[in-house]
């Protein structure tokens, strides 16, 4: 028998194929987000291991002032530690961007090649990709460094520098004036002697640990086995370094959207199921019955009725998978030339296709099993004479319209903020950086040049969110006039900058919490105020206080800032930066965040849509019979659209009002989160102006869906439903 009602299965989605392609794709695109964010997330984990395997990326690296002798290299290495020396230096070409020569790493931080070969004469070179990707740099061109001609041979990346940022505190990259060149040993030392004192080389490390030791193991060896205390510049783990995993972090934006989407469409599509399942229950009661009075058996019933939903729910949730395979969320995000890392390939896991193409249809039956057993339940009479119209489910499309809601605009939100964070200190750094130019000295000195003005900076360190952040320590004068922090009489306490109270929570009168990273010591300061700087991650002390606290007797600074280029030679210097460069480095990141803000946007706005579009067909879909006899008294379709849906528009109205809010709300709790290894500060303000113009938008879209049911209406065949009332 239930081979023979399986025939009816054609039968049924052919009358209402409108109504189930809709709930079809509503099922596509919300799978598709998250099979998409998933996707995304799961790809670059899975090319993040496999590079760190082939290029054995490093667990830290130190740096110091002068090489490790020979006696010190061995005593590390007998201790199980492995070292690789990525020693490097400076160069400034021709088009003043900067080219970090180092020698290729034979060990550790291996080179990753996306094309060429590695460098084997003097003349040769690997480029980094990101600078060759912004200066049109290809395999067999030529780059000019310190009047040196050096053909590419291949073009690659290295883990170390997968944001390759000049430095660990900058907060993005800035390949067209920045990036990295691997040599040989020769040409290494060939170009290191023709600049001479025009650049300074560094002295960094980059280490693997031993069996079984620990980060803090090789840094007690360093600091009280050997005595190195006072030549280290940084000592910093794999997971402190920002340049590190930076395109990992970065779309852990993707994995918050796709978290949300996931848990939201469990909900939402639980509950647009149900309200469907319930409808057509209803409708086909005297059916029921009627094969129930014939005999019928139960079992052989529900096929016929489990299969149509089923199957609509298992093709959009394999349609939404595959999607995500065609078209992945890495090829709409504009990131080539921002994470210098090789091609990512884009993967798929067995769970992301199982929750995209079984979840859908497994909640479906298990929403109709239970219907129907609580419908079979019933006397074969009582289902033979109840009425075929449905009289709920209105509850139903309510809380679709609640949940859908706060689920699209939360996705939209998340864009917004990762977007607006960034646009807001693209604004203020330009009045906020006082500076034009800040020297951070090799060696400290007791005098600045006529017209700068010094400062004493130290660096700690202190977790948030699962991320390490260095925190510069500045100690200024009082009559520093590029910083307006008043640090006359803090007695040892601290002005911290906005960006640090609004990161980790803090306020005057609280305790700011922070250790040494070069020997691991916890320090403890007192808030005293806050200042209006979210430029970068800051505390403010007396110079004085600073200096006595560090335990450095007399006059001294090692930073200097000027509003004109001072004439220090590169030796004299650990690292220069502008104004011009802060703002240029922010406006990549800028670029590179609108692209995620766009997509997250976009998806958000698209479900949205189809949400709206499908529930208002579906209250359209349950008023047929009563449009129906309507329109035989005489009202137009326009009068019947807005007895259907006048109710519902305005209902989805509020809840877009009220999600926009709610959403905002939900953004400032994960921004922290999501931008956790961005060392600047949270500017997330929602203003009236704002909020009207994407409440504007969601209404358009409401409107837009009432027009769609209002062409459903017109072109209802109403003869059709008098005739069959009965």
């Amino acid at each position: 028998m239930w081979k023979i009602l399986l025939k009816t299965v054609p039968v049924n989605l052919r009358r209402d194929l409108g109504t189930y392609i809709l709930m079809g794709v509503l099922v596509a695109v919300g799978m598709y987000i998250a099979a998409a964010s998933a996707g995304l997330t799961y790809s670059y984990y899975v090319a993040y291991e496999e590079n760190d395997r082939i290029s054995n990326s490093e667990d830290g690296q130190f740096e110091v002032m002068e090489p490790l002798s020979t006696q010190q290299e061995q005593a590390i290495r007998q201790r199980g530690y492995t070292l690789e020396r990525a020693f490097y230096f400076d160069a400034t070409l021709d088009d003043e961007s900067v080219l970090r020569v180092m020698k290729h790493r034979q060990s550790i931080d291996r080179i990753v090649l996306d094309e060429g070969a590695l460098p084997h004469t003097d003349t040769e070179a690997v480029l980094e990709k990101c600078y060759a990707y912004y200066h049109e740099l290809d395999v067999s061109d030529s780059v000019r460094v310190a009047n040196k001609s050096l053909r590419i041979a291949g073009v690659g990346s290295v883990t170390d520098y997968d944001m390759p940022s000049k430095r660990m505190a900058d907060f993005s990259s800035d390949s067209e004036a920045f990036g990295l060149i691997f040599v040989t040993e020769d040409c290494y030392q060939g170009l290191l002697s023709a600049l001479g004192s025009s650049t300074r080389e560094s002295y960094v490390y980059a280490y693997k640990l031993a069996e079984g030791a620990s980060d803090a193991d090789l840094r007690r060896l360093l600091v009280d086995d050997l005595g190195l205390l006072s030549r280290m510049r940084t000592f910093v783990p794999a997971e402190n370094n920002n340049r590190m995993g930076s395109g990992k972090d970065d779309n852990s934006v993707y994995a918050f959207a796709g978290m949300v989407v996931g848990i939201g469409l469990m909900i939402l599509i639980s509950v647009v199921f149900y309200i469907r399942v319930q409808f057509s229950l209803d409708k086909q009661s005297p059916s029921i019955g009627a094969l129930l009075a014939m005999g019928v058996k139960k079992r052989d019933i529900y096929p016929m009725l489990l299969l149509p939903f089923a199957m609509v729910a298992f093709v959009g949730g394999l349609a939404g998978f595959i999607l995500s395979c065609v078209f992945p969320l890495a090829e709409l995000v504009e990131s080539e030339g921002f994470y210098s890392i090789p091609q990512i390939p884009m993967v798929t896991h067995p769970l992301i296709f199982a929750y995209s193409a079984l979840m859908p249809p497994f909640i479906c039956t298990l929403i109709n099993l239970l219907l129907m057993r609580k419908k079979m339940a019933q006397s074969a009479g009582s289902l033979l004479t109840s009425s075929r119209e449905s009289t709920n489910g209105s509850g139903g499309i309510v809380l679709s319209i609640v949940v859908g809601s706060l689920l699209a605009v939360s996705v939209f939100m998340m864009g917004r903020g990762v977007g607006s964070y960034s646009a807001t200190v693209a604004e203020r750094i330009p009045v906020e950086v006082k500076y034009e130019y800040a020297y951070a000295l090799a060696e400290e000195q007791t005098k600045v040049p006529a017209g700068a003005q010094g400062a004493f900076t130290y660096t700690f360190a202190a977790e948030n969110y699962g991320y390490v952040r260095d925190i510069p320590f500045i100690g200024i004068e009082p009559t520093n006039t590029y910083f307006d922090v008043p640090v006359a009489d803090l007695d040892g306490a601290v002005i911290i900058s906005s960006a640090v109270a609004s990161r980790n929570g803090l306020q005057a009168g609280d305790e700011l919490s922070v250790f040494d990273p070069l020997t691991g010591e916890a320090h403890t300061f007192n808030i005293k105020g806050v200042t209006d700087y979210n430029a970068q991650l800051t505390v403010f002390m007396d110079i004085d206080d600073l200096r006595s606290y560090l335990g450095r007797d007399g006059v001294a600074f090692n930073t200097v800032y000027s509003d004109v280029p001072l004439d220090f030679s590169g030796d004299q210097l650990l690292g220069a930066t502008t104004k011009e460069g802060l703002i240029a480095s922010v406006n990549k990141l800028e670029v590179e965040v609108e692209s995620s803000r766009n997509v997250l946007w976009a998806l958000a706005i698209l479900f949205y849509g189809v949400m709206m579009v499908y529930l208002i067909q579906f209250a359209v879909v349950r008023k047929r019979r009563d449009i129906a006899c309507l329109s035989a008294l005489g009202y137009t379709s326009g009068e019947l659209t807005w007895m259907v849906t006048s109710k519902l528009a305005a209902l989805a109205c509020v809840s877009a009002a009220v999600s926009l809010y709610v959403g905002y709300r939900i953004s400032l709790l994960l921004m922290p989160v999501l931008v956790a290894s961005t060392p600047i500060g949270l500017l997330l303000d929602y203003g009236l102006p704002e909020f009207l113009v994407h409440l504007t938008g969601a209404v358009a879209i409401i409107l837009l869906s009432v027009l769609f049911g209002f062409i459903r209406i017109a072109r209802t065949d109403n003869l059709y439903y008098l005739r069959n009332r009965e």
